[in-house]
């Protein structure tokens, strides 16, 4: 890692003489769990887990602000220790570590209305407050639970393809590699591109008789519309798919900001199902909303129902409100409480399931989405048995320059 940063550097000092301005940004974000558990019917299992994340970003640009270039590297490691008491059929131990490229792209901005970016990370997002910012940086330390954080309910139905989610109802990004472009007639009116050229090419590049077709690329693709207006905005988004039962996936998003100190949005998602898929077409609406009822009180909710277009016997349902208390310019107090609940029918089998969450944590440190912060909090959560509560104390900072 060290010669990495150390070429790199090089490579920087060398491109000052192209590019007028260099940046380089990073954050090193660390959380540990002084105990969790869950009182199971064989074993009382008492865990200890901690992971250290850092990412680094080298951008450069020209004086004209015309061409640009962006590296972004990402490095994780995590380590779980459990005690299982006489249990022994369990590793007593669990880590994982790894590095990766997180992003990579050149861009081209010749006006104002073009913009074109060959490479990879994540654009055109319309989360609607509904996904990773609902719970912020609270989620990459961990002291809330990361499924709640990165946008999944514990809820999983194999019937509806894996994690009920709030992004089936809240874009949340492209972030497969290729040539995204964006093109903007009037101040009003945004249209976004991305075509996935390198991510359905990149492992056949070698191999010319395995490459993609062009149409089968060209129905991977999104386009969006993004409509600004005073009082909002609204945004659509269909990502294409080549698959004959498969016809893509479609988000709407309505934004309104015409009350001080209220964010509201509404999400649409749909799932286009064929007749040759074995479901229907799957909607999913959300709400979330954001409220600053004084300076020092605020709330944030979010909510998602889904179901199938013409089945009653599908729903599912998640809900989370998050209220928070500033007590000092740099001490909130945050609390976590949240629902999920899923019910499908399969002839004269009804599964249902139903998850809760209780989550109280203190954010301290200096204001800024990205400063240096100390999170500390207490998890409490059962996943579809109310017998067994899971338990957890987390704890964790994040640094970034």
């Amino acid at each position: 890692m060290k010669k990495l940063v150390a070429v790199l550097a090089v490579l920087a000092l060398v491109a000052g003489g192209a590019f007028a301005q260099v940046s380089v940004s990073g954050d090193v974000t660390t959380g540990v769990s002084v105990g969790s558990g869950v009182e199971d019917v064989n074993f009382d299992a008492v865990r200890t887990w901690g992971h250290t994340d850092a990412s680094v970003e080298f951008a450069f640009g020209t004086a004209d602000g015309v061409f640009g270039v962006s590296i972004g590297f990402d490095a994780s490691f995590g380590m779980e220790i459990r005690n299982h008491g006489t249990t022994t059929t369990v590793p007593p131990w669990e880590t994982a570590f790894f590095v990766r490229m997180g992003k990579a792209y050149a861009w081209w901005q010749p006006n104002r209305m073009f913009w074109m970016l060959i490479g990879g990370d994540d654009f055109f997002g319309q989360p609607g407050g509904a996904t990773w910012d609902f719970y912020r940086a609270a989620g990459n330390v961990g002291v809330v639970d990361a499924h709640a954080a990165w946008h999944n309910a514990i809820l999983n139905c194999p019937a509806w393809g894996g994690w009920i989610s709030y992004e089936n109802a809240f874009f949340d990004g492209f972030s497969e590699w290729g040539v995204m472009m964006t093109i903007a007639p009037i101040h009003e009116l945004t249209l976004n591109f991305g075509i996935p050229i390198i991510s359905m090419g990149s492992l056949a590049r070698f191999d010319t008789q395995n490459w993609g077709e062009a149409g089968d690329v060209i129905q991977s693709s999104i386009v969006q519309a993004l409509i600004n207006q005073p009082w909002g905005n609204v945004a659509l988004t269909y990502w294409l798919s080549p698959d004959d039962y498969d016809f893509g996936q479609f988000w709407g998003l309505f934004s309104f900001r015409g009350i001080d100190n209220l964010g509201l949005n509404l999400g649409l998602g749909l799932d286009l199902f064929g007749e040759n898929h074995g479901n229907d077409t799957r909607m999913s609406i959300g709400l979330a909303a954001e409220y600053d009822i004084t300076p020092q009180f605020g709330l944030r909710a979010r909510t998602m129902g889904q179901f199938m277009l013409s089945d009653d016997d599908y729903f599912g349902l998640l809900f989370d409100v998050l209220p928070f208390f500033r007590m000092t310019e740099n001490i909130t107090i945050f609390c976590s409480i949240g629902f999920g609940m899923l019910s499908h029918t399969v002839g004269v089998v009804e599964t249902s399931q139903f998850d809760w969450h209780f989550n109280p944590y203190v954010e301290i440190g200096t204001q800024g989405e990205w400063g240096p912060r100390f999170f500390a909090g207490f998890r409490l959560w059962s996943i579809n048995d109310g017998e067994h509560i899971n338990w957890a104390i987390p704890v964790g900072f994040m640094v970034g320059f």
